[in-house]
């Protein structure tokens, strides 16, 4: 089932993330791979002209990527049953519209084990319509770089604002669209779980701001994951 994640990544994006990322950890590995053949190559008086080079970056490159040294990603993942309580029935006022769900997919040795784990709960209050998300982002590089990279990134208009901030003192992006009034908020708690919070028909552009540092970051910081709990 097709199910939305953080709103860094549309729907359906997740499956095709994680290959993305395994795909990225293959190169990496090769890399590695062929550094270390040149380098006994030349140790043991046999370079040859044309023999790869050890690459300076391999190492750094699958340390980002969170991938040991042989090219697999490191674990465990953090399994749903972990999360889901971090997504109460009533938060900053607002009351749960259903139960939280979530799930947990590993893409196994395809994708060098390779997983992502997720949660959510609906909310409302008078008109306003919450969505919030959790999720274990630490085998998905490309959603830890736009908070690495793109926290101080800042756009601000008469329609609204995109900005890095922190919230609960972890690095964060808060978006608002004036004509939607549509409140976003996505913060990057531990350097692995991503917390998402929209808001639509919001009646405060820090609406999703405001809910989002009302949870519980610092008990989600200290989760430590387990592939079975």
């Amino acid at each position: 089932m097709c199910v939305a994640l953080v709103p860094l990544l549309a729907c359906g994006e997740q499956v095709a993330a994680i290959k993305a990322a395994a795909e990225l950890a293959e190169k990496a590995a090769e890399q590695a791979e062929k550094a270390e053949e040149a380098e006994k190559a030349s140790e043991d008086g046999r370079s040859e002209a044309g023999a790869a080079a050890p690459s300076k970056d391999a190492a750094e490159a699958m340390a980002r990527l969170g991938m040991t040294a042989d090219g697999r990603f490191k674990g465990p993942i953090a399994h749903w049953r972990q999360l889901i309580g971090f997504l109460p029935d009533r938060v900053g006022g607002f009351e749960a519209k259903g139960e939280a769900k979530g799930e947990t997919t590993r893409m196994g040795e395809m994708a060098r084990g390779a997983a992502f784990t997720e949660v959510r709960r609906s909310y409302a209050r008078g008109k306003e319509r919450v969505k919030i998300t959790i999720a274990d982002a630490s085998f998905n590089p490309a959603l830890r770089a736009v908070f690495e990279l793109g926290v101080g990134m800042d756009h601000d208009s008469s329609e609204g604002y995109d900005k890095g901030t922190t919230l609960g003192g972890f690095p964060a992006r808060v978006e608002w669209k004036a004509s939607s009034k549509h409140s976003k908020a996505t913060a990057l708690v531990k350097g692995r779980y991503v917390v998402s919070v929209r808001v639509r028909n919001a009646e405060s552009a820090d609406a999703a701001a405001k809910l989002l540092t009302s949870l519980d970051l610092a008990g989600l910081a200290a989760v430590e994951p387990k592939e079975n709990p």
